[in-house]
């Protein structure tokens, strides 16, 4: 396998091979990308690309669009320090498939690459937009109507890994002739002002039962 690390700084590539020496990976090929236009070359079958979110997040997100345009399937992992964990909800919004922060840990990014490239994740079937649209315009319905804030559909992405990042999530099961599960992930500002306007008040103060009860009004009314 090999993996594209893409930073302003070689160095970056040579920490992330010392890390999967230390966990024994012994098949990672790290290729150093230091400019948007490398990565369309090095991108192959059983790639993985990790982006460096810390040092320029604009210079990130031209990294992102150049590695889906090359190869829209191709898991893509952040890096970024706990200090920046606040940027995540913009890093999410790029198509980012995962977080791993610095420094960096031996086991945690072996694994995470790895299941990055699990057969079932990474080369699973289309998703039907019959499913998916209403999922979509129900959502978008209860932002306008409920929530009275504008919303605007921006590009759609698949997931590589089912983890959230949101401070607060509802999840409705579905079963029948779809079958799965719905959820909806915000950070706390969003949720706070969502549901203070659902009630008519100004901005929650804090991530309390109220917010929580809302949330899950949400998501039932957008599975519904």
């Amino acid at each position: 396998m090999k993996i594209i690390v893409a930073a302003g700084h070689a160095s970056v590539a040579g920490v992330i091979r010392g890390a999967l020496q230390m966990a024994k990976v012994q098949n990672a090929v790290v290729c150093a990308v230091t400019g948007p236009d490398q990565i369309a070359k090095e991108i192959g079958e059983e790639t993985v690309v990790l982006v460096d979110w810390d040092e320029n997040p604009a210079i990130a997100a031209t990294f992102i669009a150049v590695a889906r345009k090359a190869a829209r399937a191709t898991p893509i992992l952040f890096l970024c320090s706990k200090a920046k964990a606040g940027t995540i909800p913009e890093a999410i919004k790029v198509g980012t498939g995962g977080i791993l922060y610095k420094p960096v840990d031996a086991n945690e990014i072996s694994q995470a690459i790895a299941a990055a490239l699990q057969p079932s994740l990474a080369k699973r079937p289309a998703v039907n937009v019959e499913f998916i649209n209403p999922f979509i315009e129900a959502a978008k319905n209860v932002f306008v109507t409920m929530c009275k804030l504008p919303i605007e559909r921006k590009d759609l992405f698949l997931k590589a890994d089912h983890k959230m990042y949101g401070d607060i999530s509802g999840v409705m099961g579905l079963s029948g002739e779809a079958t799965g599960s719905v959820v909806i992930s915000l950070p706390t500002r969003l949720a706070c002002e969502m549901i203070g306007r659902m009630l008519g008040e100004p901005p929650l103060a804090a991530l309390d039962d109220c917010v929580c009860d809302g949330v899950a009004e949400l998501i039932n009314v957008i599975a519904g």
